[in-house]
C-alpha cells in the first residue's frame, strides 16, 4: 500500500502503477501454483486470472478471479485437491475469496478445453445477462502459469464464433450503455441519492462503459491483448479510431481510474470496490478533468450505438 501511495504522490500514471501490481501478483500466483500442482501437470494445464487482474489493471486487491484450462483427455477431477488448495494458499496471502465463486476451486471455473468449448458455444447462443457477464469474464483471461496455449484456443474458438455474428456483438456492445454518464446537458455533475447523494459512482458512470466497450470491439477484430489501453492502440492501428481520439480516450480512461484511486487512497482503510467519488472534495483542476473525461465516454457511447447499430438492438 506504502509503494502504491508513493508512487502515485510522484504523479505516475496509474496504468503503470497497476501493471506493476499485476506483474508482482503474477508471480504470487506462479509460486503458489508450482507449490500446489504436481509437475507432470503443470504443462497440461493453464491458470488464468481475469477481470481487472486480466487486464493487468488492478491496484488495490480485489476478489480472485481465475480459472484453470486444462488439456482435452487429462481427468478433471485429478487437478480438485491442488486448486482447492491454491484458493486456500490465496486467501491467506490476502487475495480474498470470490463473492461469485468465480474461482479454481470451484468446477465451474475449471475445466478442459473442450468443456470450456462447449461452454462458449452455450454462452453465445443465450447471451443473455446470466451469460453476458461470465463470458465478459473470460475475454479478459490472462495466463500466468502453466501452457498458454490451452487459453490460446479457447480464445481462439471464442473469436472464430463470433465472426460475423453482429447480432451478438450489437447486444454484447449494449451493455456499455447500461449505465447514464454522471453529467449534465450543461456539464454539472448528476449526484446519487440517499448514501450517496453528494457523490457519483466512477464506475458506472464513465469506467465500465469504455472497459465493456473496448472489450467488445477487441473481440469483433480479433484483438489477443487484454488490456484495454492496448486495446485502444490496437483499435488505432487497424483504422477503426483515428489517432486523435485513441489518445482523448486512453487519457479520459487514465482520468477515471487515477481519480477513482487517489479517492481510495484517501479513506482510513482503502477498500478496493471504493467506486463513489464526491466531486467536491476535488480540486477545480481535477473537476475539469473529471468533466473533460465524462463527455469523452459520451461521446465514445455515440460511436458504440452508431458502430453496431444499437438504436435497433432490443
Amino acid at each position: 500500500m506504502q509503494v502504491i501511495r508513493s508512487l502515485t504522490s510522484k504523479g505516475v500514471r496509474v496504468r503503470y502503477v497497476s501493471k506493476l501490481v499485476s506483474e508482482l501478483n503474477a508471480k504470487v500466483y506462479r509460486k503458489v501454483f508450482e507449490m500446489v500442482v504436481p509437475s507432470h501437470l503443470q504443462k497440461r494445464c493453464a491458470l488464468v486470472v481475469m477481470g481487472s487482474e486480466g487486464r493487468g489493471e488492478q491496484v488495490l486487491r480485489t476478489d480472485q478471479d481465475n480459472a484453470l484450462i486444462i488439456a482435452d483427455g487429462e481427468d478433471e477431477t485429478a487437478f480438485e485437491p491442488c486448486m482447492v488448495q491454491l484458493s486456500e494458499h490465496l486467501i491467506r496471502l490476502g487475495f480474498p475469496k470470490c463473492s461469485g465463486n468465480v474461482m479454481v476451486s470451484n468446477p465451474f471455473w475449471r475445466r478442459t478445453v473442450g468443456g470450456y468449448k462447449k461452454q462458449i458455444s452455450e454462452w453465445i447462443d443465450t447471451l443473455d445477462e446470466g451469460s453476458l457477464q461470465p463470458l465478459s469474464i473470460f475475454l479478459d483471461a490472462h495466463c500466468v502459469a502453466g501452457d498458454e496455449a490451452l487459453l490460446a484456443e479457447c480464445r481462439s474458438y471464442l473469436f472464430e464464433h463470433f465472426e460475423g455474428r453482429s447480432d451478438s456483438l450489437a447486444h454484447m456492445a449494449k451493455a456499455s450503455l447500461a449505465f447514464e454518464t454522471p453529467l449534465s446537458l450543461f456539464s454539472g455533475f448528476v449526484l446519487g441519492r440517499d448514501a450517496h447523494e453528494s457523490e457519483l459512482d466512477i464506475k458506472k458512470g464513465g469506467i465500465f462503459a469504455i472497459v465493456h466497450g473496448i472489450r467488445t470491439l477487441a473481440l469483433e477484430y480479433k484483438i489477443e491483448t487484454t488490456s484495454t489501453t492496448e486495446r485502444i492502440k490496437e483499435l488505432n492501428n487497424i483504422g477503426l479510431f483515428d489517432k486523435r481520439f485513441a489518445s482523448e480516450l486512453i487519457e479520459a480512461y487514465d482520468t477515471l481510474l487515477s481519480i477513482r484511486l487517489r479517492a481510495m487512497l484517501s479513506q482510513k482503510h482503502p477498500i478496493s470496490e471504493q467506486n463513489y467519488v464526491n466531486p467536491k472534495l476535488l480540486g477545480k483542476g481535477e473537476r475539469d478533468l473529471l468533466k473533460d473525461a465524462f463527455k469523452i465516454v459520451n461521446t465514445f457511447k455515440k460511436f458504440l450505438t452508431y458502430h453496431f447499430h444499437l438504436g435497433m438492438v432490443v
